[in-house]
């Protein structure tokens, strides 16, 4: 009476469909990266030639940090309008993004793996694996998720309410 009471408990916190998207501070920490050698390197280039700030522009280090620095803003950018997400429902998983949304609805899904890292102390969760037929999965990096830990409550909650 107690697991039924606790499925029904894990089956209500579904109802609702959470909403999981990717994370975007990979680029903010390499921009502001970027931008930090950028302006030492600016600095002390500046400092020790005493030439004007226009000469320095021009030198080799300077364009490849800047190619970074453009690089780097613009993939942010994409990623901001790409606007990917993963919705987990109790009834379905839906992979949404600006262009397409794709849903599975469980039934289709065969088995869902947790695969934990063997080499971590912590063990934690590297890959979520959803087989979908004999030869098709889907691979989850929970990582690249926000609310990493919130995502894998939850996929732990739907592989114990699911049975697979």
């Amino acid at each position: 009476m107690d697991i039924e009471t606790n499925n029904n408990n894990q089956k209500n916190n579904l109802s609702v469909p959470q909403v999981f998207s990717t994370r975007k501070d990979y680029y903010w920490k390499a921009l502001s990266i970027y931008l930090i050698i950028l302006s030492a390197f600016l600095l002390i280039k500046e400092s020790i030639s005493n030439s004007k700030i226009i000469h320095a522009v021009y030198h080799p280090i300077i364009i490849i940090l800047l190619l970074f620095i453009v690089i780097t803003f613009g993939s942010l950018i994409y990623q901001k309008w790409f606007k990917q997400e993963l919705i987990l429902s109790i009834d379905k998983i839906i992979f949404s993004n600006r262009e397409r949304t794709r849903a599975i609805p469980w039934e289709k899904v065969l088995k869902i793996s947790l695969i934990r890292n063997p080499f971590n102390k912590n063990r934690t969760t590297r890959l979520i694996k959803l087989k979908i037929s004999k030869y098709r999965s889907i691979r989850i990096n929970p990582s690249i998720y926000n609310n990493e830990r919130e995502l894998l409550r939850t996929f732990y909650q739907i592989k114990t309410i699911l049975k697979k």
